[in-house]
């Protein structure tokens, strides 16, 4: 069963966005904007193996830096890299629905970037059903390119997770 709290409890995407926005020239000064009229997805995932509880963080810019959107969501996991490919595929429902149509998804997972772009049929087979569904998304872009990320370059999906799992923490002791 997946667990998705993001419509009940805090961080609230104006607050994930605009602590986002605080550390934006820190986060600039590392990160390589997209060509114009693209937009970047960056994603991120955390997962606890004592629990398989799993939080992921999501933000999307656009090639001034300028945050788009975002959102992060709790759920159960059985892997990080599990936890990694839902961030991912969690960046492009986000993309898809806001109706953007050329973009670049970054991680900072290498494992996860590498099971998004590898054959399903030569995956673990709980990563199945994700890859499936990330597939399914890639036909909604008319351009989508994968990047892989240093951790440092990634400081706004991260604090997405790191929003969302102190704010469970408080609430269900996690």
């Amino acid at each position: 069963m997946v667990y998705d709290n993001s419509n009940s409890c805090p961080p609230s995407p104006e607050l994930t966005a605009s602590l986002a926005d605080r550390s934006v020239v820190e986060f600039l000064s590392l990160w390589v904007n997209p060509p114009v009229g693209t937009v970047k997805i960056n994603c991120d995932a955390a997962w606890d193996k004592v629990t398989n509880a799993a939080f992921d963080g999501v933000v999307i810019r656009d090639h001034t830096g300028i945050l788009l959107d975002g959102i992060a969501h709790c759920f159960q996991s059985l892997s990080v890299v599990q936890a990694e490919c839902h961030a991912i595929r969690s960046g492009l429902e986000l993309a898809h629905v806001r109706g953007f149509t050329n973009v670049i998804v970054e991680t900072d997972s290498k494992v996860g970037f590498t099971a998004v772009q590898e054959d399903i049929s030569v995956s673990n087979w709980t990563l199945c059903p994700i890859l499936y569904d990330i597939r399914m998304l890639k036909a909604s872009f008319s351009s989508l390119r994968w990047a892989w990320t240093p951790r440092d370059a990634n400081h706004a999906a991260d604090w997405g997770c790191f929003l969302e799992l102190t704010s469970l923490v408080g609430l269900f002791g996690l």
